[in-house]
């Protein structure tokens, strides 16, 4: 019989199908994880907090939108 192997994206649900072997977790660089990581670290995680704790919904998202808003005009 013919070993075949595929991959699975994260957050699919797919690897927790029945008679799937011999699972492995491995990351994978790509240029939008590498993007996401590197913006990540321009949120203001202070503010998000205050407004996650405040339940405001609008503002959090916007604290979101602006860290992940790149300007490359001149």
């Amino acid at each position: 019989m013919t070993k075949h192997h595929i991959g699975v994206m994260g957050g699919s649900g797919l690897y927790e199908m029945a008679g799937l072997t011999d699972l492995r977790e491995q990351r994978l660089r790509t240029s939008l994880s590498t993007r996401t990581s590197f913006l990540s670290r321009r949120i203001d995680r202070v503010r998000l907090a205050e407004y996650q704790q405040g339940n405001d919904a609008l503002m959090a998202a916007q604290t979101l939108k602006r860290a992940f808003t790149t300007d490359v005009s001149p």
